[in-house]
């Protein structure tokens, strides 16, 4: 504990660990509290862990940097190693309205597997190969345990896949059935570039461009 020249006490951390399974202190939801306020003083810090696991995920090299002060926690200078590439950007928690706290992110994805990084949100693990670069801005709600709320989410992004492939994907079988043509079972990606927009959990997107083995589409 150091002072910090004011009413509030100071603490300043620094956290090094070699493996953290945030998944063993997740708490249910139907099992958690109601938020209660942050203890009123000022928090600084930095934290290092090399081996990550969240959300099934195995992430690798997590390094931030923190700070708490009047109800608001900051998570900046974020960086973590993931499927063949890095997750960076930042986040705010800010219960200053402890009845509807809310989270600001700015996050980016640079040139991970799009397959097994979006496997805990949707099954495409075995059907999307590729690496997906995204970069997106939003704001959302939180539920009781700390998560955003999808449907009261808000953000704007773009992203990029490369050198990916959509295969063994239920639709795309039967049209081939359909059309009896087995090649449209698969589309070859080499490059999709495009924009999206979600407004309260409702995602739009903004002239989607790919270019394929043979072809090229605009949406």
């Amino acid at each position: 504990l150091i002072g910090s020249g004011g009413p509030k006490p100071a603490i300043r951390l620094s956290v090094k660990s070699d493996f953290l399974n945030l998944d063993e202190i997740y708490i249910p939801e139907e099992e958690a509290a109601p938020f209660l306020p942050l203890p009123d003083i000022l928090v600084s810090g930095d934290a290092t862990v090399n081996r990550l696991l969240v959300s099934g995920l195995n992430l690798q090299n997590a390094r931030v940097s923190f700070a708490m002060q009047d109800q608001i926690v900051q998570l900046t200078d974020i960086s973590v190693d993931a499927y063949g590439g890095r997750l960076v950007g930042a986040l705010t928690h800010d219960q200053t309205n402890i009845r509807n706290p809310k989270v600001t992110m700015d996050i980016g994805i640079e040139k991970v597997r799009v397959g097994e990084i979006l496997s805990p949100i949707l099954p495409v693990k075995d059907i999307l190969t590729g690496t997906i670069t995204t970069k997106f801005a939003g704001v959302s709600s939180l539920d009781s345990v700390g998560n955003p709320l999808l449907n009261a989410l808000t953000a704007l992004g773009s992203l990029t896949i490369e050198s990916g492939q959509l295969s063994n994907w239920p639709p795309l079988q039967q049209l081939a059935t359909w059309l009896k043509i087995p090649d449209v079972e698969t589309i070859n990606i080499k490059n999709l570039v495009g924009g999206f927009q979600i407004d309260n959990g409702r995602v739009a997107s903004n002239r989607i461009q790919m270019i394929g083995q043979n072809t090229e589409w605009i949406a």
